[in-house]
């Protein structure tokens, strides 16, 4: 099956990888710091944790694409840091809810607040009104990159 190809698309390909590399270095920078004692994978289900609120083993699991005995080990490690906590349903027990603590709160703000300086630092290459335009279409190219999972049978063709 022949893809549909649009001439930009391996060019914003390479642009999203340098965009998406840049939030790696970022992240690695965290985890490597000293004074920040998480590891990656803790760092994107405290990230996660903080964008979504409270989240069931199942959804860090499908959110983060990792297995959910994975999920566990690594809030095992967040509860013993006392990062994060488990929270049991009171309607039904069988339902657990992980969430951030305080300390794991900080530690959100901490990473996001180095996003934060990372994103600003790319729009300041802009012009306000090329910051409103380029918010605009990110936008578009978020919500059509979230329609569907970019690795869905019909998007793969192997030569």
């Amino acid at each position: 099956m022949e893809l549909l190809k649009h001439p930009r698309a391996p060019e914003l390909r390479l642009h999203f990888r340098e965009i998406v590399n840049g939030f790696k270095i970022h992240d690695s920078l965290c985890a490597n710091n000293p004074d920040m004692d998480v590891s990656i994978q803790e760092l994107h289900v405290i990230e996660l944790l903080g964008d979504l609120g409270p989240q069931m083993m199942r959804e860090l699991s499908n959110r983060l694409l990792v297995a959910v005995n994975t999920i566990t080990n690594i809030v095992d490690h967040l509860e013993r840091k006392n990062y994060a906590e488990r929270i049991r349903n009171s309607d039904d027990r069988r339902v657990i809810h992980v969430r951030l603590t305080d300390k794991g709160r900080k530690m959100y703000e901490a990473i996001t607040g180095t996003h934060v300086t990372f994103c600003t630092k790319m729009l300041e290459t802009l012009n306000e009104d090329e910051q409103d335009i380029f918010m605009v279409l990110m936008r578009k190219i978020a919500r059509s990159a979230s329609k569907r999972p970019p690795n869905s049978e019909a998007d793969i063709t192997v030569p």
